[in-house]
This record gives structure tokens, C-alpha cells and sequence, in this order.
């Protein structure tokens, strides 16, 4: 009996030690080379208690063997910081985990080794301030996330330093302030976009802070009053849009006040009477247009008010006759048009009345004889031309 007893507590005590080592976690180290084994990929550590998972420190290279990223892994979780390398050995970015998911600081560096980018993670995503730089150190962007998302001002600056542009967003969609600077720091724009939109008010400004543009959006169309300004304040462009287009009287000036063009706009288009001026007011030009296209009688003039050429439009091109002159009122020139193109007789004078040229077009191409006169009416020259090439030299 006794003998027995024995033997049962034996047959216990190593069972239980079997069992002990059966149970306990083993820990290894993982080595892994590339395909040609003649450099390390990897050195992981690893736990194995029924399953195997990365456990410990880890460490990647690239094939010519700088280290490529090192960090822990936690129950086969990456954990606390991980550091990423460049492929010449420049630290690149700097990342911190719980539970694999992204938690806390990271900073990116550019191959300089100047910090390119430094934000916060909260379970995986980014949240609060994210600064971008410029390779040379100088603030490049700031911008706020909430759950991965932009979210709020978004600020951008030049290289310089100088404020660049400020655009707000809502889950990473442009949604109110928009605003755009001169490399000087200077206001070059503002107003509000959702999306690629803009609506509300908009200016724009030159560089010395005065005002270039404003007007109105409705319904992310230009609406209302529509004023374009000089760089010295003084009014360029005066009219008005409805629904996005241009509609209404319409005038434009010169840079010290004078009226250069008026008419009016009709669905966005010239139409009816338009008239500009010379800077000192008498009229340069004057017609009509229908639905933007230059339409009947078309007179310009001289500076001194005498006509200087004169004829008729039909949808937008030149037909018909059309006389041009000297400031001393003689002829200069006149023929015939036909959709833009010369057509016909022609004849062209000198100053003092005398005939200088007598040619003939057809399309737009010289097409018979053409005959050059001296100032004192003497034949200078003489030339039959077919489809505008010369096909003999009279004289």
C-alpha cells in the first residue's frame, strides 16, 4: 500500500511539471531575409500561447539594409512610437499606436530632415491643428480636423511667411470664408464658397488694398450691381447682372472718370445701341448689335469728329459697302463686303484725292487687274492676280 502511495504522487508531481511547460508562452525572434538571403527584410519578436502574434520590438529594412521602420507590437497590436526611415537612413516619420490604431503625435520630415508635417491622431484619426512646412522650415498650411474630416479655418502661407490663404470647411467641404493674399501679405480676395461655388458678396482688391471688383451672388449666380474699379478708386465697369448674366445699361470708363462705352446688355448679350468715346468725350463709335452680334449702319470717327469709316453688319460679319476716310474727310477707301470678305471693285486713294490703288477681290482673294497709280495719276504699276497669286506682271 505504501509502496503505492508512492508511486501515485510521482506519476502526479510529473504530470503536473509536463503540464506546466506544456502551457507556459514561449517567446522567439523572427528573422526573415530577402529572396536572395543575402540581406535581413525583418526582425520581429513573437509570442506564441495558442496563437502566434508579434509581440515586442520589430524592426523592417530596406534591401540595401538601412532600417526601413522600428517599433513595439503589443498581443500582435502595433503599440507606442514607430519610427520610418528614408532609404539613405533620414529619419521620415514618426507615428504613435494603442491597440493598432494611431494615437497621439505624428511628425513627417522631409529627406532634409526638416519636420514636413506635424498633427494628432485619436483612435485612427487625425483631430485638433495638422501644421504642413515648407521644406526650408517656414509654415506651409495649417489646418484643423475633427474625426479625419476638415473641419473649421484652413490657413495657408507663402514661402515668405506671409498669410497666403484662409478657406473654411465642414467635413471637408468648402464652406464659407474664402479669402486669398498677395505674396506681401496683402487682401487679393474675398468672399464665401460651398464647394467650388461662391455666394453672398464677393471683392477682390489690388495690391495697394484698393478695390478691383464687387458684387453679389444669388444662388451662386452673379445677381445685382457689378462695379470694376481702376487701381486709383475710379470706376471702370458700371452695370448689372441678372440670374449670372449681364443685363441692363452697361458703361465703361477710362481711368481718370471719362465714359469710354455705354449700352445695354440684354439675357448676356450686346443689344441695340452702343456708343464709345474718346478720352475727351466726342464719339469714337457708334451701332447697334442684336443678341450680341454687330447688326446695320456702324460709323467710327476721327478724334476730330469727321467720319473715319462707315458701312453695315448682318449677324456680326460686314456686307455691303463700306467707305473709309482722311481725317480731312477725303476718301480713303471703298468697296464692297460679303460676309467679312472683300468683294469686287475697290479702289483706294491717296490723301490729297489722287486714285493710288484700283483692284478687284473675290472672297477675300485678289482676282483680275490690279493697277498701282503714282501721286501725280501716272500708272506705277500694273498686275492680273487670280485666288491672290500673280498670274502676269502687265507692267
Amino acid at each position: 500500500m505504501r509502496r503505492f502511495y508512492i508511486y501515485s504522487l510521482l506519476f502526479f508531481l510529473l504530470f503536473s511539471i509536463n503540464n506546466a511547460a506544456f502551457c507556459q508562452t514561449q517567446r522567439i525572434t523572427d528573422t526573415v531575409c530577402f529572396y536572395n538571403g543575402s540581406r535581413i527584410k525583418s526582425v520581429v519578436s513573437l509570442k506564441i500561447d495558442n496563437d502566434t502574434v508579434r509581440d515586442g520590438e520589430a524592426r523592417f529594412y530596406y534591401l540595401n539594409g538601412q532600417l526601413w521602420q522600428k517599433g513595439m507590437y503589443k498581443d500582435g497590436q502595433m503599440d507606442g512610437e514607430w519610427e520610418i526611415y528614408y532609404p539613405d537612413g533620414v529619419l521620415k516619420n514618426i507615428l504613435n499606436y494603442s491597440d493598432g490604431k494611431k494615437n497621439g503625435t505624428v511628425i513627417n520630415y522631409y529627406d532634409n530632415g526638416v519636420v514636413k508635417l506635424k498633427g494628432k491622431y485619436t483612435d485612427g484619426a487625425l483631430n485638433d491643428s495638422v501644421i504642413l512646412y515648407y521644406p526650408s522650415g517656414i509654415k506651409q498650411e495649417v489646418r484643423l480636423y475633427r474625426n479625419n474630416k476638415l473641419n473649421g479655418l484652413l490657413t495657408g502661407y507663402s514661402p515668405n511667411g506671409n498669410i497666403s490663404y484662409r478657406l473654411h470647411f465642414s467635413d471637408s467641404i468648402q464652406n464659407g470664408l474664402f479669402e486669398r493674399y498677395y505674396p506681401s501679405g496683402k487682401i487679393k480676395e474675398k468672399g464665401n464658397m460651398v464647394g467650388q461655388q461662391f455666394y453672398g458678396n464677393y471683392q477682390s482688391f489690388y495690391e495697394n488694398g484698393a478695390v478691383e471688383k464687387e458684387f453679389h451672388y444669388n444662388g451662386y449666380n452673379i445677381d445685382g450691381s457689378y462695379k470694376v474699379y481702376y487701381n486709383n478708386g475710379k470706376i471702370m465697369i458700371k452695370g448689372q447682372y441678372a440670374h449670372g448674366k449681364p443685363a441692363g445699361k452697361w458703361k465703361q470708363y477710362y481711368d481718370d472718370g471719362a465714359l469710354y462705352e455705354s449700352g445695354i446688355y440684354q439675357e448676356g448679350k450686346r443689344h441695340g445701341k452702343w456708343i464709345s468715346y474718346y478720352r475727351d468725350s466726342t464719339i469714337y463709335m457708334e451701332g447697334y448689335y442684336l443678341n450680341g452680334l454687330a447688326e446695320g449702319k456702324w460709323v467710327v470717327y476721327h478724334p476730330n469728329g469727321k467720319v473715319k469709316q462707315q458701312g453695315s453688319f448682318n449677324a456680326g460679319k460686314a456686307n455691303g459697302l463700306w467707305v473709309f476716310y482722311f481725317e480731312n474727310g477725303q476718301i480713303k477707301m471703298k468697296g464692297k463686303y460679303v460676309d467679312n470678305k472683300s468683294e469686287g471693285h475697290w479702289v483706294v486713294w491717296y490723301e490729297t484725292g489722287q486714285v493710288k490703288l484700283d483692284l478687284y477681290y473675290k472672297s477675300g482673294m485678289l482676282d483680275g487687274v490690279l493697277t498701282a497709280y503714282g501721286e501725280e495719276g501716272n500708272i506705277a504699276e500694273q498686275a492680273e492676280y487670280k485666288d491672290n497669286h500673280l498670274v502676269q506682271q502687265i507692267r
